[in-house]
C-alpha cells in the first residue's frame, strides 16, 4: 500500500465524510488493509494455528500467544511469518473482554486511524452481557 501526499477533505464538501474530514483515500486503504490480513489469516499455516489454539483452555491460549505467536521464530517455524507491513500483538478491549491476539496492517500517516485490525477473542467461552433495551 503505497499513499502519495496526504491532504484532508473538508467535512461540508464530501457530505458523507466524517466531520472535520478524513482522507480521502481512507475507505480504499481500510479495504486492502482488510483483505491484506484476510489473506494471511486465510492460510493453512495460519488456519492451522487457529485451530490448535481454539481447542485450548483459555489459560493455555495467552501461553501460547506469549510463547508462539509472539516470538518471530516460532512463527517463521511454523510457517507464520506475516508478510511485510502486517503484525500480530495483543489486543485489549477499552471495556475489558479478553482478547487472545489480533492481527494488524498499518495505515498511512495521516489516515485518521494508526492502522486497521481484526482481533481474535475467546469466542463463546464468555459471557456476553446482552442489552435488554434493543
Amino acid at each position: 500500500m503505497t499513499a502519495g501526499p496526504l491532504t484532508l477533505v473538508d467535512a461540508e464538501d464530501e457530505g458523507d465524510l466524517l466531520a472535520g474530514g478524513v482522507h480521502p483515500e481512507l475507505s480504499r486503504w481500510m479495504s486492502e488493509g482488510l483483505r491484506a490480513i484476510g489473506e494471511y489469516a486465510a492460510t493453512e499455516p495460519f488456519q492451522r494455528m487457529y485451530r490448535e489454539m481454539s481447542a485450548m483452555s483459555m489459560e493455555d491460549k495467552a501461553h501460547f500467544v506469549r510463547t508462539v505467536l509472539l516470538n518471530p521464530e516460532e512463527l517463521d517455524r511454523r510457517g507464520l511469518t506475516p508478510p511485510e507491513g502486517i503484525r500480530i500483538q495483543r489486543s485489549e478491549f477499552g471495556d475489558q473482554r479478553p482478547t487472545v491476539f489480533c492481527v494488524s496492517q498499518a495505515l498511512p500517516e495521516g489516515a485518521l486511524w494508526k492502522r486497521i485490525t481484526i482481533t481474535y477473542d475467546h469466542g463463546d467461552s464468555f459471557p456476553v452481557q446482552e442489552d435488554d433495551n434493543r
